[in-house]
C-alpha cells in the first residue's frame, strides 16, 4: 500500500493595499488550484472590487488536492 501526503498550500494575496477610499482594487490569489473570494469575487484567481473602503478585508479560501488554506489582505 502507498500512502501518498500532498503538501498543504500556502496561501498569498497580493496588489495595492494603499488606496483612497470608494478606489477599486485588483488583488491576486497564489498558492492553490482552486479560489473562492469573500465579498462576491468570484472563483478566479484575479478578483476586482469596486468602491473599496477601508474596512474591506478580502479573504482567498484556497484548495489543492484537497487541502485548504485562508488568506487574509487588508486595504487601507
Amino acid at each position: 500500500m502507498v500512502i501518498v501526503v500532498n503538501p498543504n498550500p500556502t496561501a498569498n494575496i497580493s496588489g495595492d493595499n494603499q488606496i483612497c477610499s470608494g478606489d477599486n482594487v485588483t488583488l491576486n490569489a497564489t498558492g492553490g488550484s482552486g479560489y473562492v473570494w469573500s465579498n462576491g469575487g468570484g472563483t478566479n484567481p484575479t478578483a476586482t472590487f469596486n468602491n473599496v473602503t477601508s474596512t474591506n478585508i478580502q479573504r482567498s479560501y484556497r484548495c489543492a488536492n484537497g487541502c485548504t488554506d485562508d488568506a487574509t489582505f487588508t486595504v487601507n
